[in-house]
């Protein structure tokens, strides 16, 4: 109640970078206990064809509730860097105003940064997405997985089976063919030494009467990967091709798998905290 009676002052801030305009300013919707905040930007971009000179962008955000917790939920949706952004600001002047009224504790909301595992977890963290879980998607296999090389880790082990990159080699993709051999995976000895910093899979879902396969791609993004600094970087989660179905289903696809994927998520995390602790 108290985001939508407030909407327009918590949205007063907001202005778009030079170029950009709005072709769907912000709106605000309840939906069963969920908000829902939509807008559309445009783009110029006068290097293509003055038919396709106008690019648009779509960006979304959620606020739900957790599972029945008193824990407030945002859920980013973006298609571009400047839809992250708008986002980004909208959230932090929506969590200021709740913690203004002393609606929540916090005035920062809390996301999944790089640096919260050390490089060991990291792979855990990954690896528990493509396990076994109680929700309507399935995993199905593995089709890429990046790593980069963490020099802060020191020399690598006298092993073929990781020294091959030492001196040679900072970046390497691995395509699904390969996963079950590559030892940075398979052994964990060597997870120490490299950095997982973006992984693809395909999942199976069935919504409804629609049932597929999607590709997602799970990510520390937000730098250049050629900086190969990840510091400070947040988890994405991107659903990349969900094929042959109409607009308005694949909107309904997109919103089930996602929240299928942010249990599959919250659950690895909740591995990792009891990994720690200990039983």
């Amino acid at each position: 109640e108290s985001i939508l009676q407030n909407f327009e002052e918590i949205i007063g801030g907001l202005s778009l970078d030079s170029g950009y305009s709005f072709t769907k300013p912000p709106t605000i919707v309840s939906n069963n206990g969920r908000l829902e905040v939509e807008f559309t930007i445009a783009k110029r971009d006068y290097s293509k064809d003055w038919i396709d000179q106008e690019l648009e962008f779509s960006g979304k955000m959620a606020v739900s509730k957790r599972k029945g917790e008193l824990i407030l939920e945002l859920e980013k949706t973006h298609t571009s860097k400047e839809t992250d952004r708008i986002n980004q600001v909208f959230a932090t002047s929506m969590t200021r105003h709740l913690k203004k009224h002393n609606i929540v504790e916090e005035d920062i909301p809390t996301s999944i940064r790089f640096e919260q595992f050390n490089n060991e977890e990291r792979i855990q963290f990954f690896l528990h997405l493509t396990g076994e879980h109680a929700t309507a998607l399935k995993f199905e296999e593995l089709s890429e997985v990046e790593i980069v090389r963490d020099e802060k880790a020191g020399a690598l082990p006298d092993d073929p089976s990781i020294k091959w990159m030492e001196g040679k080699v900072k970046t390497i993709r691995i395509n699904g063919e390969k996963l079950d051999q590559v030892g940075l995976i398979t052994n964990k000895q060597f997870h120490r030494f490299c950095l997982l910093v973006r992984m693809s899979a395909t999942y199976t879902y069935q919504v409804g009467a629609n049932k597929g396969k999607c590709s997602v791609t799970f990510s520390f993004g937000g730098k250049a990967p050629a900086e190969r600094d990840f510091t400070n970087t947040e988890f994405h989660i991107a659903i990349d091709r969900i094929p042959r179905v109409k607009a308005q289903a694949e909107k309904e696809i997109r919103k089930s798998v996602l929240r299928n994927l942010c249990d599959i998520r919250d659950d690895a995390i909740k591995k990792i905290d009891s990994a720690r602790t200990g039983p």
